[in-house]
């Protein structure tokens, strides 16, 4: 099946990525081909006295996808992922003394319509969300599962001969902790989830 390039998500079958280019996630090599996704989620963060429901995240994926994926054959999907913090919750997060983020992404949900396994989720074991500053008046750029790390998800096949796989991203969540600027943990504990979105983009498609 010929892959279309609908987004950013790799589809590899035995095939593995370099580590450097777009999110640190590799240079395309002969029949791939390289795209990143930049998306905005709605997500409710939760913390102690804190409730903000409909805070726009933007989430971005980068990926190398390979030309064409044989019908019978079971792939993976690798990714370099992101989530980015905005600026209204960097300064409330400041305020309270807050320097760092770090914490662990505890679901991303990779819907695979189309095939069997029609979802996957991408941390059953939680995905590690290294240090990062918090950015008073600015973004925070939070890398999943790290700077030069990529996701594996898989296998996937098509569910028959004939199957179009679609993929999308269903619910995602995260755990993060925040840290003052001598490295403690501040009382701040982020629980972040973003709902499936009701017509989510898709992500790539074979």
């Amino acid at each position: 099946m010929k892959l279309a390039l609908a987004s950013s998500l790799a589809l590899v079958g035995a095939a593995s990525a370099a580590t450097s280019g777009p999110y640190n996630l590799g240079v395309s090599n002969s029949g791939f081909e390289t795209g990143v996704l930049n998306a905005t989620l709605l997500c409710n963060v939760t913390s102690t006295g804190l409730n903000l429901k409909n805070q726009q995240i933007l989430f971005g994926v980068a990926a190398i996808l390979p030309n064409r994926v044989d019908a019978t054959q079971p792939f993976n999907v690798i990714a370099g992922t992101r989530l980015i913090v905005p600026a209204s919750i960097n300064n409330l997060a400041y305020g309270f003394g807050a320097r760092y983020y770090a914490g662990n992404a505890t679901k991303v949900i990779v819907n695979a319509q189309g095939s069997t396994p029609t979802f996957i989720d991408a941390a059953t074991k939680p995905l590690p969300i290294p240090s990062a500053p918090v950015v008073s008046g600015g973004v925070s750029v939070l890398e999943v599962p790290g700077k030069g790390g990529v996701i594996t998800v898989g296998p996937f096949k098509a569910a028959s001969a004939n199957s179009n796989i679609v993929f999308s991203f269903g619910d995602i969540a995260a755990v993060v902790k925040t840290y003052n600027a001598t490295g403690g943990a501040t009382f701040l504990v982020a629980n972040i989830a973003c709902p499936a979105q009701a017509r989510p983009a898709s992500l790539a498609f074979v």
